[in-house]
């Protein structure tokens, strides 16, 4: 494989890392092979209820299982991601939920430009006091890619939770590389700039939807449950830098804005929390792709 045809390979790989299991935070450069993250956010308060606030605590694991074929033939890509969020809202609410997944993705090259990819993401979403059938979930994606030296685009269709409830969205962005060091993204659900100098050091800002939904058992009570989505988006930038072989550390921040959190019940009761913007702090440890 050439070496224009290796960046541009995986610039695509990148793109999928980025749809299945890899905050924005974690992949400058190139795409990790894994990592681990940690975001704190700092309280944010209540709209219409003065003094109550919201925290929470972001804890993310992506580890790659396989690897299999070559993408001129089609690739399989298969991860494990463990994710768990711990919010509070005032002092009397507390929650923590879970998202345990098997990202299952394949990639084909079509030319030395363009590229079809394609997953699968069965998941497990729910605060885990027990397991049914409601705890389950499932997202999907499939796109056509087009990278040229300078400009490029991507065509797409995905279903999942990135905007709270799952639904189907568009995936279409366009791609403009400025320089060896310098690329942007700009589109739905990923707007991001690196730039990466070659030193060791990158440095990225990106802007994506942060939606979730989860099946929760209330004070751990197998017949008392609800349905818990979260809705936001968060504008980051940060930085990247090799630590040692093929161990790097990304420190990020940023704000998350449009934030709402929406309780549902089998009854058809529901309530809505409107929160205020809140800051964010974001530590991570990647290992990078051979």
């Amino acid at each position: 494989m050439s070496v224009v045809s290796q960046g541009r390979y995986r610039q695509h790989l990148l793109l999928l890392s980025l749809l299945f299991s890899v905050p924005v935070c974690a992949a400058p450069g190139q795409p990790p092979a894994g990592g681990i993250s940690y975001a704190y956010f700092f309280p944010a308060e209540v709209k219409g209820e003065s003094g109550t606030e919201v925290t929470q605590q972001d804890f993310n694991l992506a580890l790659p299982l396989a690897f299999i074929g070559q993408p001129e033939d089609g690739a399989g890509l298969l991860q494990l991601k463990y994710s768990e969020r711990q919010f509070s809202l005032g002092d009397d609410y507390h929650q923590q939920v879970y998202d345990i997944a098997l990202p299952l993705g394949y990639i084909r090259k079509l030319t030395d430009d363009s590229r079809f990819m394609a997953g699968f993401t069965p998941a497990l979403k729910s605060s885990l006091e027990y397991i049914g059938a409601d705890d389950f979930a499932f997202s999907a994606m499939a796109h056509y890619s087009y990278t040229g030296a300078v400009h490029g685009y991507n065509l797409g269709l995905m279903y999942g939770r990135e905007l709270g409830e799952s639904q189907l969205m568009p995936f279409i962005n366009y791609n403009y590389s400025a320089s060896d060091t310098l690329k942007f993204m700009v589109g739905f659900p990923f707007t991001r700039v690196e730039y990466n100098p070659q030193n060791g050091r990158s440095y990225f800002a990106g802007f994506s939807p942060n939606g979730g939904g989860w099946h929760v058992y209330r004070d751990g009570k197998e017949k008392d449950d609800f349905y818990y989505t979260q809705t936001g988006y968060r504008f980051s930038a940060g930085m990247r830098f090799d630590l040692y072989g093929p161990l790097q550390m990304s420190l990020e921040g940023g704000q998350q804005f449009g934030q709402e959190l929406e309780f549902d019940n089998d009854e058809g009761s529901s309530s809505t929390v409107e929160i205020r913007d809140s800051a964010f702090i974001s530590l991570s440890l990647n290992l990078k792709m051979p």
